[in-house]
């Protein structure tokens, strides 16, 4: 036996003419796959729950946005400033600077 028959009989998958399964039932199962990740997906979007976790997410990271911009302005100024302007096209770095305990 030489190494490269070892090596593909070894790692590699066995030489098959045909598919395992019927090509109609692979479409199928795919079709059902499809169904029921959809509904899954529609499920979760609409789950208070699941929204109210998402919400919760999104405050931690723009609380770490705050928290950043005011170290670096206590580094960078030695002070506080009395007033912040902040974007408001994206949303986080405005919901940053404005829910940190400034």
């Amino acid at each position: 036996m030489s190494t490269t028959t070892a090596s593909t009989q070894a790692y590699g998958p066995p030489d098959r003419s045909e598919p395992p399964f019927a090509p109609a039932l692979v479409e199928e199962m795919l079709k059902l796959l499809v169904k029921a990740v959809r509904a899954h997906q529609l499920y979760l979007h609409n789950n208070p729950i699941y929204l109210r976790a998402l919400d919760l997410v999104k405050q931690a990271f723009q609380a770490i946005i705050g928290r950043e911009a005011r170290e670096q302005m206590l580094a960078t100024a030695g002070r506080l400033p009395r007033t912040v302007v902040a974007c408001v096209g994206g949303g986080s770095n405005a919901m940053g600077s404005s829910t940190s305990s400034w």
